[in-house]
C-alpha cells in the first residue's frame, strides 16, 4: 500500500509541475489533480492523501516563486538556505520548448534545424551536437536576442558532432546531414562541444578531444567556417538532484573533487586547431578544486551530467563573451 501511494505521489509531482512555458507565471487549476486524489482515496487513508497533496502543492508553489523571481531579476541572487531550481521544479527547468521541438530523438536519422535568437540578426551561428549542446539552447536564445545573433539549432540525443564512433547507428547518417547543411548554410560560427568525458567519478575521466571531433572541425575549416569548441562539463556517477534532496549539506555531500569529474589537465590546453577557438568553462562549475552540486544557491545539474536551465541561463555571459571572441578571431580583429 505504501509503495502504491508513493508511486502515485511521484506521478502527481510530475503532473503538478509539467506545465507549458506560457503558463509558468502561475499555476492554473488542475483537473488531473482531483482525479488522481480521488483514485488515491481508494488506496490510502484520505487524510494522508490530502496531506501529501497539500505539502507537495506548497513546495511547488514556493519553488515556482523562487524560480520565477530569479529568472526575472536583472541582478539575480538566491536567498540564504534556498536552492533554485528546487528539485521539485526540475521538470520545468529543462531547455524548454525550443529544444524539445527541434531536438532529434536518439534513434531517428532525420536532421531537424530550427531558428532561434534574433531572426533578423546579421550574424548566423549554428549550435550542433548532442544534449550537452542542447542544454545551452535557452541561454543561446537569450544571447541571440541580446546581441543580434541568429541561431540555427541542430541537436540529437546521444550524438555528438563528430566523424568518429557512435553508440547508435542513426548517428553517422544524422552527422553527415548536419555537416552538409552547415556547409551549405555557411554560418559565421559553429558552436559545439570540443571534448568528451568517457568516465566519471573516478581517478581518470578519460577526457579527450576525439579524433572524430578534430576531423569534423577540420572539414568546417576547409570550408571557411569557424568553430567555437567548448570543453565538456563535469560528469557525476550519481543523480545529483536526488542527492541534494536527501542531504542536509548538499554543498559538501553532493559535490566532488574536480579531478574526479574532469581531467586535472584540460585536454584543450595548448591545443591549436585551424579556425577553432577552444574555451574552457570549468571555473563556472568548479572552484578551488571542488565541483559543488549547488553553487551560489543555484542547482548546477538536473541529473548526473546535464546542467539545469537556470544555471546555463545565469551564466550565459561567459558564453556570450566566448562567442564574441570567436567571431572577432574569425574576422581577424
Amino acid at each position: 500500500m505504501v509503495l502504491v501511494g508513493a508511486a502515485v505521489l511521484a506521478w502527481l509531482s510530475t503532473r503538478l509541475v509539467e506545465t507549458p512555458v506560457r503558463r509558468w507565471s502561475r499555476l492554473a487549476p488542475r483537473p488531473a489533480l482531483s482525479i488522481a486524489v480521488s483514485l488515491l482515496i481508494l488506496l490510502v487513508p484520505s487524510g494522508v492523501v490530502f496531506g501529501w497533496a497539500k505539502v507537495l502543492q506548497g513546495r511547488v508553489d514556493a519553488a515556482l516563486v523562487d524560480w520565477s523571481a530569479l529568472h526575472a531579476s536583472a541582478t539575480p541572487t538566491v536567498p540564504p538556505g534556498v536552492v533554485v531550481p528546487a528539485p521539485v521544479m526540475l521538470p520545468e527547468d529543462q531547455p524548454g520548448g525550443l529544444a524539445r521541438l527541434c531536438n532529434q530523438g536518439r534513434t531517428s536519422r532525420k536532421l531537424l534545424a530550427c531558428e532561434y535568437g534574433d531572426p533578423d540578426g546579421s550574424i548566423t551561428i549554428v549550435s550542433v551536437g548532442g544534449s550537452h549542446v542542447g542544454q545551452w539552447t535557452r541561454a543561446l536564445h537569450k544571447i541571440g536576442l541580446e546581441h543580434g545573433y541568429r541561431f540555427i539549432n541542430m541537436t540529437k540525443d546521444g550524438c555528438t558532432f563528430t566523424t568518429g564512433k557512435f553508440q547508435d547507428p542513426s548517428c553517422p547518417v544524422w552527422n553527415k546531414a548536419a555537416m552538409a547543411a552547415i556547409i551549405d548554410l555557411k554560418p559565421d560560427l559553429v558552436f559545439a562541444m570540443a571534448t568528451r568525458i568517457a568516465r566519471r567519478d573516478s581517478k581518470s575521466t578519460g577526457e579527450v578531444i576525439t579524433d572524430g571531433y578534430k576531423e569534423a572541425f577540420a572539414t568546417l575549416a576547409d570550408n571557411g567556417i569557424p568553430v567555437l569548441g567548448v570543453r565538456d562539463n563535469p560528469r557525476f556517477g550519481f543523480n545529483v538532484p536526488q542527492c541534494v534532496s536527501a542531504s542536509a549539506s548538499p554543498w559538501a555531500e553532493c559535490g566532488r573533487a574536480e579531478t574526479r569529474v574532469v581531467d586535472a589537465t584540460s585536454p584543450i590546453e595548448g591545443v591549436d586547431l585551424p579556425n577553432v577557438l577552444l574555451v574552457d568553462l570549468t571555473d563556472l562549475y568548479c572552484t578551488d578544486g571542488f565541483c559543488p552540486a549547488v553553487k551560489d544557491g543555484v542547482l548546477v545539474y538536473r541529473d548526473k551530467h546535464h546542467l539545469t536551465r537556470t544555471f546555463t541561463f545565469l551564466n550565459r555571459g561567459r558564453v556570450a563573451d566566448a562567442i564574441e571572441a570567436a567571431l572577432a578571431r574569425a574576422a581577424g580583429r
